[in-house]
């Protein structure tokens, strides 16, 4: 995947990946006052290894509190990031790795 790859980001997908950055940020400055942020975006927010990109940095600069994402399909599930890492929840809610099973994000 173009964020959660352990591999360099290669210079044809920086564009994008810069781009990506960016709307991410600019949605979360247009958050006002709220308890918690959500932030869902389709790709994995960081890689296996946990190295912090400037996808988390992004997040925690605002701060986010949970982070739910999709994209890993099957064999790919072994690259899921989740629990609380630094403060953000991550969740990873492709419909084959919950078993089409709906899940709650919020009490």
């Amino acid at each position: 995947s173009l964020v959660g790859s352990e591999m360099c980001i290669r210079d044809r997908d920086r564009k994008i990946f810069d781009r990506e950055v960016l709307r991410l940020e600019l949605s979360l400055n247009s958050v006002k006052e709220c308890n918690e942020i959500y932030v869902f975006t389709h790709y994995p927010p960081m890689p296996v290894s946990l190295k912090e990109n400037e996808f988390v940095q992004m997040m925690k600069k605002y701060p986010v509190t949970k982070c739910i994402y999709g994209h890993l399909h099957a064999a790919a599930h072994r690259n899921a990031v989740e629990g609380t890492i630094n403060g953000i929840e991550y969740k990873l809610v492709s419909g084959d790795y919950l078993g089409f099973n709906p899940i709650k994000l919020h009490d």
